[in-house]
């Protein structure tokens, strides 16, 4: 059970856990360090490029087809790290978890939040963002091989604080950002704003 008070001091600003089917905690992450399901720093588990008051900026999502991975998404619009992922093998360090990939960079957005949407075929999945910077929703698609090289592009600007979640309806064919709600089409990634 991860409570307040069993928690230690430097992932007081926790942004994301990751359970098991029954519920019990496999890994907690703040954006700048993983622990593992005793709460310890795991292997190769410091120094992630992300950042503890990245508002909605740390995200941890199973690998599809790969039930053992595991995608650390980090951001850190404060620095040039920008977005970066890691990657988990819970297999290792006697199944408490290790990380293997770590501080891929997909690039700098000045934009805390993303979001994950699930693609149309229900196994792979969308991270989506904004580009704060151009003025752009960027979706790359995520799948057992990796995290696609190019983002799929959706020229939708407004005006929104660099914190401002993106929150998708349960359904994933919705993101509500700031002002605007958008239309996912899962297959592809695109956005389309919707208009009353």
């Amino acid at each position: 059970v991860v409570e307040e008070n069993n928690l230690p001091s430097d992932v007081s600003h926790c942004k994301t856990t990751f359970c098991d089917p029954a519920g019990n905690v496999l890994f907690v992450s703040a954006g700048t360090k993983v622990l593992n399901q005793d709460f310890e720093v795991m292997p190769n588990g410091n120094n992630l490029y992300g950042n503890t008051s990245s508002h909605y900026g740390t995200m941890i999502v199973a690998r599809p087809n790969r039930p053992d991975e595991f995608y650390l998404f980090h951001s850190d619009s404060w620095s040039s790290n920008g977005l970066t992922y890691s990657i988990i093998d819970r297999t290792l360090d006697d199944g408490n978890g290790a990380v293997t990939v770590k501080n891929q960079n997909l690039g700098d957005f000045g934009q805390e939040a993303f979001t994950c949407i699930r693609h149309c075929n229900m196994v792979d999945f969308w991270l989506v963002t904004y580009d704060q910077v151009e003025g752009r929703y960027l979706s790359w698609l995520v799948t057992e091989e990796g995290v696609s090289d190019e983002p799929v592009e959706s020229a939708i600007e407004q005006e929104v604080k660099f914190s401002y979640p993106l929150t998708p309806n349960a359904k994933g064919d919705r993101i509500m950002h700031g002002h605007l709600l958008m239309e996912v089409d899962a297959a592809t990634g695109a956005l389309t704003e919707i208009l009353d």
